[in-house]
Parts: C-alpha cells; structure tokens; sequence
C-alpha cells in the first residue's frame, strides 16, 4: 500500500465560517447575497469519494469572484451525507479568500449573524481540523 502525502500551505487571507441556520440552501443563498452584496452563483457540484461505502457522494457550491476576493458557500449536506460530519450542527461554511483586515472579516461576521434564522456562526480554525480533507478539496474548486 502506498501512501501520498499532500502538503497545503493554509493562507492568512483565507477565513472560514460555519453557519447554523433553520433556512433552506436558496433562501440562505438569497439573503447572503442581499446582506453582503455580492453574487454568489452556482457551480459545477464537486464530488468526494467516500472510503468507507467507494460511493461519490456530491456537494453544492456557490462562488463570486470580485476582484480577487473570492466568496464561496458550501452546504455541509450532500446528496448522501455531511461534507464535514463531526460538525453536525453546521449547516453552510462560508469562505472569503483575499481579505486580511480583521475589521472587514467581522463586519462580514456580524452582518451574516444578522441574517433572519441565523442560529449560530463561527470561525473554522482549519489547522485543527479533524476532517480537513473534505474541505480542501472544497477549496480546490
């Protein structure tokens, strides 16, 4: 058996929440944009072989680009199971890639927490992650 190794260089400007919300996927998506003002589209879905079932088992995601900051929401449920299963509770993870100001990420924060039916959000520290595979390869896309 042959082991490989991936090394991922886990950036500054990369911040992840996890989002606890009673709303449907297109109504969250919805207000999201609303609230942040951005347009968050659907993109091909992306699949993740799971080890134990040798089933794809497929995920959502939804990306705007603008100029160079990237926004992406992933829905935690997938066709078959959770993206990331020990967090059970959470419901979307959202992810800005080219933002470093501390002040913009938690107005980001505060303005998602707004949002009618938001429950709970969090910051995800990838690094102590437990299930970090799945992520990553959500972020590749």
């Amino acid at each position: 058996m042959t082991t490989k190794n991936t090394t991922i260089k886990i950036s500054n400007d990369i911040s992840i929440f996890g989002i606890t919300s009673n709303n449907t996927i297109a109504r969250f998506l919805w207000q999201l944009n609303s609230s942040l003002n951005i347009r968050l589209t659907k993109k091909n879905d992306f699949s993740i072989l799971n080890e134990r079932t040798k089933s794809e088992e497929y995920f959502s995601i939804f990306e705007y680009n603008n100029s160079g900051i990237i926004y992406k929401l992933i829905p935690n449920s997938g066709d078959k199971s959770l993206l990331i299963k020990i967090q059970k509770g959470i419901n979307f993870y959202f992810i800005i890639n080219g933002i470093t100001e501390l002040s913009e990420i938690e107005n980001i924060k505060k303005t998602i927490k707004s949002i009618e039916n938001v429950i709970f959000i969090t910051h995800i520290d990838i690094t102590t992650l437990k299930s970090l595979n799945n992520l990553i390869t959500a972020l590749r896309q």
